[in-house]
């Protein structure tokens, strides 16, 4: 039988599994942030509100997609500024769920690929409707490899 997962919003406790699956995943997703700023942007993100975890049967932390809002030009957007699943849970629709429940918030998503992400992210963020971000706006800058889902916007 296949396991299931729970989605539930990401809380200051999930901090430390959090930063131990980005660990793991840090092979694939480049984290540019040394370890005192990423484990202060695990914070600061489970505190938001709009980051999730993916819980499997036994209550243990499985998945993490990391978020915060954020305004340019009076339009808000909803920032996914790092994903991961544990290699036990991958393969498992985890990452998925995640992003579905993102998308409910009815806003738009943006998130960064970086270059050397070896993840197959960009992908994944197509199959998940997302679009190349051309015209990000300037202060996106750090963006130049952006990709948004527009809740209007569905095939």
């Amino acid at each position: 039988m296949e396991p299931s997962f729970k989605i539930r919003p990401a809380m200051a406790a999930d901090a430390g599994r959090i930063f131990s699956i980005l660990s793991e995943v840090a092979c694939q997703i480049p984290i540019t942030e040394h370890v005192g700023a990423l484990k202060a942007q695990i914070d600061d993100c489970c505190c938001s509100g709009l980051s999730y975890v993916a819980v499997d049967e036994n209550g243990v932390v499985v998945g993490v997609q990391l978020a915060k809002k954020v305004r340019w030009f009076d339009e808000d957007y909803i920032y996914l500024t790092y994903a991961g699943v544990t290699v036990a849970a991958r393969g498992k629709n985890v990452f998925t769920q995640l992003i579905d429940a993102e998308k409910r918030h009815g806003l738009p998503l943006v998130a960064k690929v970086k270059p050397d992400n070896k993840s197959e992210m960009v992908a994944r963020l197509t199959r998940y409707e997302f679009r190349p971000w051309t015209d990000a706006p300037p202060n996106f800058a750090p963006f130049k490899f952006a990709y948004r889902w527009d809740p209007e916007v569905t095939s």
